[in-house]
């Protein structure tokens, strides 16, 4: 996604999404790969501690592949 030319990139800790209209309008999102409607105005924020993940060794990943 870093090389399209239409990819915007910028850091921010909250951001809102707002509807021109004013009024409150559900809109079609989709997040992870799940689709959904959700009431706008849309807010993003970034949490305030870390989001751990765990990574599977190597060989373990390599046995899961298909």
């Amino acid at each position: 996604m870093s090389d399209a030319d239409n990819v915007i990139a910028f850091a921010f800790r909250r951001f809102t999404v707002t509807h021109p209209s004013k009024r409150r309008r559900r809109v079609k999102i989709a997040m992870d790969g799940e689709v959904t409607y959700m009431q706008m105005p849309l807010e993003f924020r970034v949490g305030d501690t870390p989001l751990y993940l765990l990574k599977p060794e190597a060989d373990v990943a390599a046995l899961n592949r298909s």
